[in-house]
């Protein structure tokens, strides 16, 4: 072979390289964007279930219906709980030690502290979603049976995306690992958010007199 045709076989190698990178290129950037802008949808939601696993025996949930919201997590130690209500929220401990509820004035940490979906992968403008397309690696993958895109940053950090309504299926950030999240949209009802009972609860008031 001369080398005229060598280097037009090059040539052609590297176009053929180039054209792959972009089109994958691109696909991870559809992907980023549909993520942000499915993103900014969820964040309209107002009734939703959501639970997980984050560690071993540990089961995390929440309900949230309108301006009402009940956070538990529940391990093998204890039971806490967090209640957002419309004027006071509430927080409920429960292990060996007894039973305790504390009442606290709304400051602003109320229920408008808590999402549907994360939103460390939301990125609102198109030159640094391409950036993150570059740093970024998206395969697919399957959890529970369920198709998603695995969205690699690096090391410390992956996310696993379902394909179909784009509902992050599972967060690793560092050394936190949400463990496999399940959602239920628009099926909580009033009882689902309703004001725990305070029976055998020691009683602690911390709002104003």
């Amino acid at each position: 072979m001369d080398k005229k045709k060598i280097f037009k076989t090059l040539i052609l190698i590297i176009c053929i390289l180039i054209f792959l990178f972009l089109i994958n290129l691109g696909r991870k950037a559809y992907i980023i964007s549909k993520y942000s802008n499915e993103y900014k949808k969820y964040l309209e939601v107002t009734n939703y279930y959501k639970k997980s696993m984050p560690e071993d025996d540990t089961i995390v949930e929440i309900w949230i219906k309108d301006q009402l919201g009940l956070l538990k997590r529940t391990s093998k130690d204890d039971t806490k709980m967090i209640y957002y209500g419309e004027d006071y929220n509430w927080i409920f401990v429960e292990n060996l030690d007894g039973k305790t509820a504390v009442k606290m004035k709304k400051e602003g940490e109320g229920i408008e502290t808590q999402n549907l979906i994360s939103g460390t992968l939301y990125i609102n403008n198109f030159w640094d979603i391409i950036k993150m397309s570059f740093i970024s690696k998206i395969t697919d993958e399957k959890i529970n049976n369920t198709k998603c895109y695995k969205v690699w940053i690096n090391e410390e950090w992956q996310m696993y995306i379902n394909k179909n309504n784009f509902l992050v299926m599972r967060e690793i950030n560092g050394s936190t690992d949400t463990g496999i999240i399940e959602y239920k949209i628009n099926e909580v009802k009033n009882e689902d958010v309703k004001m725990p009972s305070l029976d055998g609860y020691n009683i602690n008031d911390t709002t104003p007199k």
